[in-house]
């Protein structure tokens, strides 16, 4: 999407040096290519690490764009981005793009807000200044049925679903235990959480025997999904890896329970016979595909499918057929998952521009390529399954009916949940255009942001201002960021009790390390100016240091500057808001890898940070003490 994006901006930005950045750009590079830059095209967690590592800021920065700006809540890099943004450039400008918002009327608002948009237009196929640039769309769907093999299989899953959630009914967590969702199911999760939590530290035996049921449900929740919309072999290699999870050495108490179950052995064995048969799906896709190359031979087609098991055996079955007309790709993320080795960016693009070209002219491909691909030539996109999802949708059926007519050809199994999550998607689509004309409306009275919320600035400078006056007098607890609202906080986080009832915070457990770490991160995560030849970092660097060191002054800054405290933060936590709220609280948060653990404040303290679910989680299979004991060693 970053090449795509950039290749478009040269074409039409002739004067403007464009410069691209993604994370296999060297950091020093891209802090070298900062200064000169006219016009960056990057990914969002490059641009946020950066900024956390202060290898760039925003000052010069007069407009961003945020493309697929429906991603922009929770803890997406583009949230923090946009917030210090609008702190640091209150008078620049900001644009978000999206094909897709979502039905949620809350999510559009929270977009709104996250990005600091006060304006909103809209645009739909039939909108006057929009036809003349799009083509015709014809969608059209092919029904096929559950085989009858398969059916049997299903059924006792189906047996085994109900058992666990007649027990979970008579705990009072589930209502109808006959039919259940899997949505419903989530919520259950939620719930048995939540009393865990208001429990304190002792919970009674009857939660965790409701948590373990309720993980041992999902498990075969996922397994019916397969069953119904992928096919045997894919049904058959989960069941595998669960028997394999449960024999494994930590393998929890819910892994263990659910392969003594001898419903499951039955599913297992009935399932294991009959792997080698094909969904119907698979054959409809092939012959779709046929059709359509016959009709016309120089055709584009996208075939996504959920999951990389099955974009592998769609790949596998259209490239033994003994026709030369159809060359078919896979195309998958960059991540290699049990063995199925992802795709490098580099090797992404290569085939993106074979497509394009026609040397292939099926993708098959999963998720990946829902959003960002810009191949104005795709004449079918072929659905192996309906998404629930209304954005998701969307960006599949986008890939088609840019230059010409596009057809769209979705393969639903009658009787399961294909139908279901058909209809979702079209309702949440329908409801998300009448959210947004609504909004339109609303925003002609009044700004969306004085009728539902402030603006990420706003809650910005209110935390600053609290910060600074509120001193003394108890003030700044108004100030916490809007990352953390709606979160529960617990009372006395983050302080902690000494005998002589002192609180110490961290700026107490790192303030007094002055030691030097000897484990330093890998060579391209260094940053200039934080470590000294053949030591590691500071704790405890002044902040003005930074600075002098990168531009060759002395070591120390101007009096009466204040030192900072430089946290070492893993690359994965880098997605919370967690690191935002560091550098927020006057600390230098610096992007690593770190070998165990979240959070390195000095050579003594490391902190692992677990969200409820994985806390409880891993407190019942047990890695919780596994992980202790890999963190004190380290």
């Amino acid at each position: 999407m970053v090449e795509q994006h950039a290749d478009t901006l040269k074409k039409f930005l002739l004067a403007s040096p464009v410069v691209t950045f993604t994370g296999e750009v060297p950091p020093a590079e891209r802090e070298r290519k900062y200064r000169d830059a006219a016009v960056i095209v990057s990914t969002p967690q490059v641009i946020y690490n950066d900024l956390l590592a202060g290898r760039f800021n925003l000052q010069r920065v007069n407009l961003i764009v945020f493309d697929e700006a429906h991603r922009a809540v929770g803890n997406y890099a583009y949230v923090p981005i946009a917030r210090r943004y609008l702190l640091e450039r209150p008078e620049a400008l900001s644009m978000g793009l999206t094909a897709s918002p979502g039905w949620d009327e809350k999510k559009i608002i929270e977009v709104c807000t996250n990005l600091g948009i006060d304006h909103v237009e809209i645009r739909t196929r039939n909108d006057p200044d929009v036809k003349p640039y799009i083509q015709d769309l014809e969608l059209t769907w092919v029904k096929v049925d559950v085989p009858e093999a398969l059916r049997v299989v299903k059924n006792t899953l189906e047996e085994l679903m109900r058992s666990y959630c007649m027990k979970m009914a008579q705990m009072g967590l589930i209502y109808n235990p006959k039919r259940t969702s899997t949505k419903e199911l989530v919520e259950v999760g939620k719930r048995i959480r939540r009393m865990m939590a208001q429990g304190g530290k002792k919970h009674p035996p009857h939660l965790y025997h409701a948590a373990s049921l309720h993980a041992q449900a999902l498990k075969i929740s996922h397994a019916l999904e397969l069953a119904e919309t992928q096919g045997p072999g894919a049904l058959f290699r989960y069941l595998d890896r669960l028997v394999e999870e449960a024999y494994s050495p930590s393998a929890s108490k819910a892994a263990k329970a659910i392969v003594k179950n001898e419903l499951f052995r039955r599913a297992y064995n009935l399932a294991e016979a009959i792997k080698d048969m094909d969904h119907p799906k698979v054959q409809a896709a092939i012959n779709v595909v046929r059709e359509q190359i016959e009709k016309k031979p120089d055709s584009r087609i996208i075939l996504f499918s959920q999951y990389r098991d099955t974009a592998s055996l769609l790949y596998e079955r259209l490239s033994s057929l003994e026709e030369e007309r159809i060359r078919p790709v896979r195309f998958v993320g960059q991540a290699s998952r049990r063995g199925d080795k992802g795709l490098k960016q580099r090797e992404q693009k290569e085939i993106v521009e074979r497509f394009r070209e026609g040397y292939y002219n099926v993708l098959i491909a999963t998720s990946v390529a829902e959003e960002g691909l810009d191949i104005p030539s795709t004449d079918l996109v072929i659905f192996y399954e309906p998404v629930p999802s209304e954005i998701r949708t969307i960006q599949r059926r986008g890939r088609t009916g840019r230059t010409r007519m596009g057809r769209v050809v979705i393969l639903i199994t009658r009787e399961t949940r294909d139908v279901a999550y058909f209809f979702s998607s079209i309702k949440k689509e329908k409801r998300m255009e009448a959210h947004l004309k609504r909004l339109k409306e609303a925003l002609k009275q009044t700004t969306l942001l004085e009728d539902y919320t402030t603006t990420a600035g706003d809650l910005f400078l209110k935390s600053q201002q609290e910060k600074t006056s509120g001193e003394g007098e108890g003030g700044g607890e108004e100030g916490v960021p809007s990352a953390f609202e709606g979160k529960e906080m617990v009372e006395g986080a983050g302080k902690v009790d000494t005998p002589g009832g002192e609180q110490l915070t961290l700026v107490d457990f790192v303030g007094d390390s002055k030691k030097s770490m000897t484990s330093p991160p890998p060579e391209e995560e260094r940053v200039k100016g934080r470590w000294e030849k053949g030591g590691g970092p500071s704790p405890i660097t002044s902040a003005t240091d930074q600075k002098g060191k990168k531009e060759g002054g002395g070591p120390g800054g101007e009096e009466g500057e204040v030192e900072s405290l430089v946290i070492w933060v893993d690359h994965r936590e880098l997605s919370s808001p967690v690191a935002e709220h560091l550098r927020k609280l006057g600390t230098s948060p610096v992007p690593t890898t770190l070998p165990e653990g979240d959070y390195l404040l000095s050579e003594e303290v490391v902190v692992e940070r677990k969200s409820a679910a994985d806390f409880v989680s891993s407190l019942l299979d047990g890695r919780l003490f596994t992980q202790l004991k890999e963190l004190r060693r380290s």
